[in-house]
């Protein structure tokens, strides 16, 4: 059975491409404390999924239980994965967009919370409620490591 894993974009910065290419100028370490930071954002918005996904129902609480912050210049998060989990041993990659978009659908997906089309249960809301404070955060961590790096470190 094949399992899902997967990472979504939800912050666009203008010139975001630019100024990473700039990073690659500055080194290893540049790239590391931007990592960090980045790493930091993701891991408050995982908390607080992983929260409220535990909260909703059995499914969701699996699916949420597989955030993982993922190493990467830009805070994100990923979920799913090849993990088993519940009495049935399911991946939990099978029910992440169940647990997160709803089903009911089908008789396949009368398992889930009913449909909600993209507004999600858990991650993408917490995203939407996080996104301008996460995205603030983010450029100001940018402009200092930028303006200490372009001088030197």
């Amino acid at each position: 059975m094949a399992t899902v894993k997967t990472s979504v974009a939800a912050m666009e910065i203008d010139g975001l491409a630019p100024t990473l290419r700039a990073f690659n100028t500055y080194g290893k370490d540049a790239n590391r404390e931007l990592r960090d930071a980045s790493g930091e954002i993701a891991r408050k918005t995982s908390e607080q999924a992983t929260a409220r996904g535990s909260g909703i129902g059995r499914q969701a609480a699996l699916a949420a239980s597989s955030l993982r912050v993922a190493r990467d210049r830009v805070p994100a998060v990923q979920m799913g994965g090849a993990k088993r989990v519940g009495h049935r041993s399911t991946p939990v990659g099978v029910l992440i967009f169940g647990a997160e978009f709803g089903g009911r659908g089908r008789s396949t997906t009368m398992q889930f919370l009913p449909h909600r089309g993209r507004d999600g249960y858990f991650l993408f809301p917490t995203i939407r409620a996080r996104g301008l404070d996460d995205t603030a955060t983010y450029l100001r961590h940018l402009d200092a490591l930028g303006t200490r790096w372009a001088a030197g470190g």
